[in-house]
């Protein structure tokens, strides 16, 4: 964790506030609207760029905007901060999530270790705007659903109600997570013989997503009344679709251009050149890089090979989705509404940005998860050798992504960092293959009842009471 938060640190320290940023100019406005005036501003596009956003992060960093005019610090650097404290909260509850879903120690590392150093997270945690607070509190809102599901305690109810509300509240996307959070909740409400010890949790649960909702949607609603031509979703859309508008056909969104995609490091929202007129092309650029480009040849060569390996990932992703048995459902859900959900606002308002991995980002837990469970399944098909291709897949991903953001810094890193990124994934697969016999039979512990935890994981998974495996409560996940 602390490795990972220094290549973010060192990112931040040679990118500035408006580099490699989406629409920096109008989050500022509407910072410095809400701390001038201490009131939300007119949603309309014209009275500012980001004016119709939902309101909860822009609070936050105006009270750290007039806190940072008040001591004479510059606030372009603190509200970068900000992004990466909260993008540094995400990542604790993601390990944790992950602990939790995790079989073996080898899963749970190698999954940690993928998704603090996933490298349009270390880009977007020190970008201005809403994204990092709402990637963070969607991720604690599934940490504590899953506490729920399986512990069974109440206070870990409340709190990813609470969350999943504060989401929305930061970001209209937010319906994403209050929908996952709604399905399990009615589920195990359906399932349960003592439906009235469920009223009070019903009662909150209406009363936050009611109080989300008119933070997020009074303003818009009212400027729906005032002009029908009001876009819910994306106010702004109208401005940019001259230049970002891209084919809406069947075809965009089942074809890969598999020659693009390797031949160009990155992609462009406003250049055919990228891939931006195909659906995945976009989607998996961005997932690495988002819409930007960095102009080293060196940077460009290793985006290329990071994009080579994520697509021999993404086959391994397959894999864990469709041929692995006793799953997470919570994770399949996740996984699955995130790129529904991003194929319809895509449909929706046919633009090249509305296709950005960025808006769905948090789904990037159950990417990682069901990849290294599609690594894990050619255990059991007796095909090592698959299995430690897969593994050195994950390995020289996180060590490319460390090589990347550190070759900006200038030609005296580089041969150092060659002969770390050659002779280290030989080191460590060494060493897991040493190591890989313990750790598989190594369960992570999470605190918990056995009964209780036996039950949680009942509610998401069927598995026979005769079969519950001996290595950990959690093993087989949710």
């Amino acid at each position: 964790m602390l490795l990972g938060l220094c290549v973010h640190i060192l990112y931040l320290s040679y990118t500035p506030y408006n580099v490699r940023e989406h629409d920096v100019e109008g989050h500022l406005g509407y910072i410095k609207y809400v701390a001038t005036n201490w009131r939300l501003p007119d949603p309309e596009p014209s009275s500012g760029w980001e004016n119709f956003q939902a309101p909860l992060y822009y609070i936050t960093a105006a009270v750290v905007y007039k806190i940072s005019g008040n001591v004479g610090i510059d606030y372009h650097i603190v509200l970068q901060v900000l992004s990466l404290v909260y993008f540094t909260v995400l990542l604790i509850f993601g390990v944790l999530l992950l602990q939790i879903v995790c079989k073996t120690k080898w899963l749970f590392f190698t999954s940690t270790a993928l998704l603090i150093f996933w490298p349009s997270g270390i880009i977007d945690s020190v970008r201005i705007g809403n994204d990092p607070m709402y990637d963070m509190l969607f991720v604690m809102t599934m940490y504590f659903l899953m506490r729920w599901l399986v512990d069974k305690q109440n206070t870990h109810f409340y709190a990813a109600a609470l969350f999943a509300a504060s989401t929305m509240a930061t970001k209209l996307n937010g319906v994403l997570v209050l929908g996952i959070f709604g399905m399990f909740f009615v589920s195990t409400w359906l399932k349960t013989k003592q439906k009235r010890s469920y009223l009070l949790k019903i009662v909150f649960f209406i009363s936050v997503v009611l109080l989300a909702s008119y933070i997020s949607l009074f303003r818009l609603v009212i400027a729906i009344i005032q002009d029908p031509h009001f876009n819910i979703l994306a106010a702004n859309a109208s401005s940019t679709i001259t230049g970002t508008s891209v084919g809406n056909t069947l075809h965009n969104y089942v074809y890969f251009d598999v020659h693009t995609y390797i031949t160009q490091a990155f992609t462009d929202p406003w250049n055919d050149i990228g891939g931006r007129q195909y659906f995945w092309n976009f989607l998996l650029k961005t997932m690495l890089f988002g819409e930007y480009r960095f102009p080293s040849a060196d940077g460009q060569f290793v985006a290329t090979l990071l994009s080579i390996l994520l697509l021999q990932m993404f086959v391994f992703l397959l894999f864990g989705l469709f041929f692995v048995k006793h799953h997470n459902n919570v994770m399949i859900l996740w996984l699955i509404l995130s790129v529904l959900s991003l194929i319809y606002y895509h449909h929706s308002i046919p633009n090249s940005n509305t296709g950005d991995f960025r808006f769905i980002f948090p789904a990037i837990i159950p990417f990682i998860y069901f990849y290294l469970t599609g690594v894990d399944f050619f255990i059991v098909c007796k095909l090592k050798g698959i299995r430690n291709f897969g593994c050195i897949l994950a390995y020289l991903f996180i060590l490319g992504t460390c090589f990347f953001f550190i070759i900006s810094q200038g030609q005296q890193f580089k041969i150092i960092i060659f002969w770390i990124a050659f002779a280290a994934p030989i080191a460590l697969f060494f060493y897991t293959e040493k190591q890989k016999i313990g750790a598989e039979l190594a369960p992570i512990h999470v605190p918990g009842t056995s009964r209780e935890r036996r039950e949680g994981m009942r509610v998401l998974q069927k598995i026979p009471e005769n079969h519950q495996s001996s290595e950990s409560k959690y093993a087989g996940g949710f």
